[in-house]
């Protein structure tokens, strides 16, 4: 009998790659046939370059046409999300369902354009190694650090192998993307937006604009989630 699931595609965040994905894989899988590639750059294509959120956009629409799909639901999670919403502003018609993961629809604000500035200046100057450190910490909530201590771990060990030309190109099309409030609002009730009560890699103001664009009830505040709702969120709150 043929596969009757809808497609969902996922597409990780910065400094991460598909397998942040690992602990929300058996659950999404009973509805959905699950694609979770590594962005270039990313994972098990570190030695790719990372071209920029609207290129890597086009890129995954090329590559859902090759394997003949014409609807699909998208989940990214963080930079993720603005890649997905690329591709919605590219291509909406086709997305049934869009889940903005501690991501929002705005352009960064000026504190986050030069903090990415000075992260940008850093790697040229110094690589990543000082970026690092600390890095996956600070995107759980506080009160989740020690809890998650060995899966920040991991998540740094394998950031170790992402190259400081990918850092760097990542985080200036990050710095320089447009707002694309007005992209989350033309998708209306397809897309949920998903976001911790202490993640600190979002702005207040940020969350305010992106809610403004969906109706409340697409609106879901996780209860001390910080930026990794895939390993903190239990579904329960």
């Amino acid at each position: 009998m043929e596969d009757q699931r809808p497609y969902l595609l996922l597409i990780h965040g910065f400094m991460e790659d598909s397998r942040i994905w690992e602990p929300q894989l058996a659950n999404w899988s009973k509805k959905y046939r699950i694609l979770a590639p590594d962005l270039p750059g990313f994972g098990r294509r570190v030695q790719e370059d990372f071209l920029g959120i609207e290129e890597e956009a086009i890129a995954l629409w090329q590559w859902i046409d090759s394997m003949n799909i014409h609807q699909i639901s998208i989940a990214g999670h963080s930079m993720g999300g603005y890649i997905g919403l690329a591709m919605a502003e590219q291509q909406h018609q086709r997305i049934a369902e869009f889940w903005l993961i501690n991501s929002h629809a705005c352009a960064d604000g000026v504190m986050k354009q030069q903090n990415r500035t000075r992260l940008i200046e850093l790697v040229k100057e110094k690589g990543t190694t000082l970026f690092l450190d600390g890095f996956h910490q600070n995107l759980f909530a506080q009160s989740n650090r020690e809890r998650f201590e060995s899966v920040t771990s991991i998540l740094k060990e394998r950031a170790k192998s992402i190259r400081p030309e990918t850092v760097i190109q990542a985080s200036l099309s990050m710095r320089d993307r447009p707002d694309r409030t007005s992209i989350l609002s033309q998708l209306g009730e397809r897309a949920l937006f998903f976001v911790g009560t202490e993640d600190e890699s979002i702005e207040p103001w940020q969350i305010d604009e992106t809610s403004k664009c969906l109706p409340p009830t697409h609106i879901f505040i996780m209860q001390g989630v910080g930026h990794m709702a895939m390993y903190e969120y239990d579904g329960k709150s």
